[in-house]
């Protein structure tokens, strides 16, 4: 089916998305790198026009932001895709493939890109994107589950400094903070392990009960999409 139509209203732009299943998760739809933002493809048919709910944004808020679409033949997910210091980490696993991965290399040659291969159920495991298992948070620390990529790469454990995740921990979406600026992060009250482990290295954790999301398998990161990178 193909996308709607937009419509120009007095209160901004008519966006109907009544075949679309799944519009919460929004962070899987793209990723701003640089001056660029890249509208990703979908793993899922189902979601292959979630973009379109944001659309109206293009032409309003982002005059000077390239806009690329991910061709349709490979599969990436934002979810799998973190900017931080010159570097795109990349999660390689159930929802970006080493396709999508190599493309965003061509995509963006100013940017070093890490790919980090994710355990998968055959693994025992079951990450669904690199946020739910590796995010930097402040200046120079990063929230990690080690058990869920097969390697942690050097370049990783040589840049952060490492706060490790429980598999419990993990798997209550605890990596899937929402960084508001370097020295501040939103996280779920219930995480008080890793809220302490950021508060001891300087960072500003507001705590933000959000647990309908996590039933259908995001939190803070995966329901925040920016459209704009200042660095």
């Amino acid at each position: 089916m193909p996308p709607p139509t937009w419509v120009r209203t007095g209160q901004g732009y008519a966006r109907p998305l009544p075949y679309i299943p799944d519009q919460m998760m929004t962070r899987d739809i793209g990723v701003v790198i640089g001056d660029t933002l890249v509208v990703t493809t979908m793993a899922a048919h189902s979601r292959k026009h979630e973009w379109c709910g944001y659309a109206y944004l293009f032409e309003d808020f982002m005059p000077d932001t390239k806009i690329i679409f991910g061709p349709e033949d490979l599969v990436i997910e934002g979810g799998d895709i973190i900017v931080d210091k010159g570097k795109v980490f990349v999660g390689i696993g159930q929802r970006t493939t080493l396709t999508g991965a190599a493309w965003l290399m061509q995509l963006v040659p100013d940017f070093k890109i890490v790919p980090m291969n994710l355990r998968g159920l055959s693994d025992g495991e079951d990450v669904l994107h690199l946020d739910c298992s590796f995010l930097p948070v402040g200046e120079n620390s990063a929230l990690i589950y080690p058990d869920g990529m097969r390697e942690v790469p050097a370049s990783v454990r040589e840049t952060y400094d490492l706060i490790e995740v429980t598999r419990d921990e993990q798997q209550q979406l605890g990596t899937n903070v929402l960084s508001l600026d370097p020295s501040t992060v939103v996280s779920q009250p219930t995480s008080t392990r890793i809220n302490n482990e950021m508060r001891a290295r300087g960072i500003d954790v507001i705590e933000v009960p959000y647990t309908e999301p996590a039933k259908t398998g995001g939190s803070f990161r995966c329901c925040t999409l920016p459209l704009h990178r200042a660095r």
